[in-house]
């Protein structure tokens, strides 16, 4: 029998990097001004991320989520103004 993928268990980096920028361009349906939470909610909810854990693949949880967004939305929103200038 055939495993069905379940979700993203490496290269978490750039899967939320495509997310943030998917979310910022409006494409998820969600006003992109509301919060970062909203994209970690949704993320957490759908269990799109894992890792493993003693042998057994694990969704992350709500806050790692949300510190890996927040980490990177303030990267994006730096590289974005050094370009500008």
């Amino acid at each position: 029998m055939e495993e069905s993928v379940s979700g993203i268990i490496s290269e978490h980096k750039e899967a939320i990097k495509i997310f943030i920028t998917l979310y910022k361009k409006g494409a998820m349906g969600d006003d992109s001004n509301l919060c970062q939470a909203s994209l970690a909610r949704f993320i957490e909810e759908r269990k799109i991320l894992l890792h493993k854990v003693n042998g057994e693949y694990k969704p992350l949880k709500y806050n790692a989520i949300r510190s890996y967004i927040s980490r990177m939305w303030h990267e994006e929103d730096g590289e974005e103004n050094n370009e500008r200038e």
